[in-house]
Order: structure tokens, then C-alpha cells, then sequence
């Protein structure tokens, strides 16, 4: 990898240290766009939240920030490939507040049998098997959904619902559509492209809609990957969605106007 991605990865990690420090003050707009994770503590004014659903955990990476960030939260981490789930365990082990779960969510629950890709980060219901498949790159997966998952597990309400899918973002919002009608979600944060024929991730245009539809305010974006020449063209990004509603009613600082 080249010393300008080395170089950004390493002020990148320096600058989450400090923001996630709990003697770190949360400035109303000094430093806004600047973490996700950290815009979510300004907007509700505190760090102390108390359930965060990492929908598409992987290896672990974005479910240990999240400790750091909100260190009293009971965060359920979800990744459903059985070595990339295993290395999950294994790196969250001594993080109390993470529950970890060998499952995916998405609009249906069942069993899917997908074909893994060389990147564990890449792994989606998209790729579905087929017959002409190689039976030793398959798994067949169990997916619920966020609503069905809450129900079981006797959860009413979430903080922050975080999903990284590979496209299937859309699909794990409409599982959750019950605790977004209630709003019973203030934050989502969701993976999006303005590429239609991304294979790899969620077109914007339909997810947006959905969202602001349910109330949902698009309040950050982030992440942004460029490519193309020069790195003129904009590929996928996150996009951070607040409820001003399931704000008011969770967070009594966060302004009615």
C-alpha cells in the first residue's frame, strides 16, 4: 500500500484516540463531520448510550471503535461467515459490553447458501450459490431480521443501528421497519453509492428515500472512496441519518428546533 494511505491511516487512528476520550468535550460544531461516531455523541450530548447494533461486523474492526466511543453500551456485533465470525470473537473476547452473533440480517429470515469471496469484507447475500458453484467456497448462512432479532431477545429500542452489508443495506432497513415506524432508532448509519450498477453497494437514491420517508434527517456523510482519474469520481460512502423525533424523546438536550 502506498505512504500516503499508511500516512492517513495513521492520523486516522491518532484522531479517533482522542475524540473517543471521555475527557474529550463534545463541541456543538467545532469538529463536526469529522467522525461519525464522535457527531453522534455532539448531537445527543452524551457518550453514555445504550444498545448499538454493528450489522456487518466482520473482523471487528469498526465493533471495537464502538467501545471506545460508548463505553456503557451493550453492543450486539452480527457477522455470519463461520472463519470471519471466529476472528471476531477472538479480537471483542475481553470487551464485555459486545455481544457477538453468527448471523445475518436482512428484510427475511431464513437459510442462504452464498458463495464466499476472497475478501471477508466483500461476503453478501448478493452472491447467492448457484449449482456451478465450488462446493468448497460455500456457506450456507442463517439471516433473520433486525425486527424479528429485537422481539426474540426482548430489545425495544436501539441507539444507533450501523449497517455495512455489501448492498444489502436497503434490505436489512426493511427488517427493522417495525422500530423504525416506532421511532425507536435515533441514528442509522448506512452504506450507499451513487453508482446504480455497483455490485458491491447500495444505491443511494432508494435507500435515502426510504428513510426520510419513516422521518429520518441525512445529517453527515463520510467515508467517501474516490477512483477514476485523478480520483475525480466518487464511489460508495456512508451517510449518517438522525430521527429528530426519537431524538427528543431520547436525548432531552437535543434542540426541538
Amino acid at each position: 500500500m502506498s505512504l500516503r494511505y499508511h500516512l492517513g491511516r495513521m492520523f486516522q487512528v491518532a484522531e479517533t484516540r482522542v475524540l473517543s476520550r471521555s475527557w474529550f468535550p463534545l463541541f456543538r460544531r467545532f469538529l463536526g463531520g469529522t467522525n461519525w461516531m464522535y457527531d453522534i455523541c455532539r448531537f445527543s450530548g452524551t457518550r453514555d448510550l445504550r444498545c448499538i447494533f454493528d450489522v456487518g461486523a466482520n473482523v471487528g474492526n469498526l465493533t471495537l471503535e464502538l467501545t471506545a466511543f460508548f463505553p456503557v453500551a451493550e453492543i450486539h456485533a452480527f457477522e455470519p461467515i463461520t472463519t470471519t465470525f471466529v476472528e471476531l470473537k477472538r479480537r471483542t473476547r475481553h470487551r464485555s459490553p459486545v455481544h457477538c452473533h453468527q448471523l445475518a440480517l436482512a428484510d427475511k429470515p431464513g437459510e442462504f447458501e452464498i458463495v464466499l469471496q476472497p475478501c471477508s469484507g466483500l461476503n453478501s447475500l448478493r452472491y447467492l450459490a448457484d449449482g456451478s458453484s465450488d462446493p468448497g467456497c460455500r456457506e450456507r448462512i442463517r439471516v433473520s431480521t433486525v425486527s424479528d432479532f429485537c422481539a426474540e431477545a426482548g430489545i425495544a429500542e436501539l441507539d444507533v443501528l450501523k449497517i455495512d452489508t455489501q448492498g444489502c443495506d436497503l434490505a436489512v432497513l426493511r427488517g427493522a421497519a417495525r422500530l423504525l415506524h416506532a421511532a425507536a432508532v435515533p441514528f442509522l448509519f448506512v452504506e450507499a453509492s451513487f453508482t446504480k450498477d455497483d455490485a458491491t453497494n447500495q444505491d443511494f437514491s432508494p435507500q435515502h428515500e426510504f428513510v426520510t420517508d419513516l422521518g429520518y434527517r441525512a445529517c453527515g456523510v463520510y467515508d467517501q472512496l474516490n477512483f477514476g482519474p485523478h480520483l475525480s469520481l466518487l464511489g460508495c460512502f456512508n451517510v449518517l441519518y438522525l430521527h429528530p423525533e426519537a431524538m427528543r424523546q431520547r436525548f432531552p438536550s437535543f434542540p426541538r428546533a
